[in-house]
């Protein structure tokens, strides 16, 4: 079955997430050009509402769908995804929305309490493979000020564990 479906989302273009919407807020600009393009309203306090078509083929069931072409400052709580022919009744059973740079104290995240193997280069060059269990990634989530700039993190430090014995620094 191949459907379009519309997606609506509203995003912050420079103010951070938690930034209130004046209530009644009327829109500074709006473009549309046929029902099946992206259309942009946008607000003042750096508000947008960001409606585009995205053909997807689905078939009988639960389907996983990801999509990466979403803005950074989605908000996640605003998308709405429907079958733009209004035929069928689509039931969302999960969602999730990431906006992380990539880091190592990210990628280690992603595997924290999980053993991993580590490529180690020793000065002969010679290559060894090292398997470690990831007990702390060092990652701490971003913070950002009132006007949406990220704030100093300190310096992450992970917690592997080799061979029964923990060490500060990855292998």
């Amino acid at each position: 079955m191949s459907l379009s479906l519309a997606l609506l989302a509203a995003c912050a273009a420079a103010v951070p997430p938690s930034a209130p919407l004046t209530a009644g807020a009327q829109p500074t600009a709006s473009v549309q050009t046929t029902p099946d393009s992206p259309a942009l309203t946008i607000y003042n306090q750096d508000f947008a509402v960001v409606r585009d078509v995205i053909p997807l083929t689905l078939q009988p069931g639960v389907n996983s769908i990801t999509y990466g072409g979403m803005t950074a400052r989605l908000e996640p709580d605003s998308v709405i995804l429907r079958d733009s022919s209004g035929k069928r009744r689509l039931q969302i059973l999960e969602q999730n929305y990431r906006n992380d740079p990539v880091t190592q104290e990210r990628l280690l995240d992603l595997y924290e309490g999980q053993a991993i193997t580590f490529r180690r280069e020793r000065s002969n060059g010679e290559v060894e493979l090292v398997l470690g269990r990831i007990v702390r990634s060092g990652y701490t989530p971003p913070r950002y000020d009132m006007y949406g700039n990220m704030m100093y993190r300190g310096t992450p430090q992970p917690v592997i564990e080799v061979n029964g014995a923990l060490q500060f620094q990855l292998p």
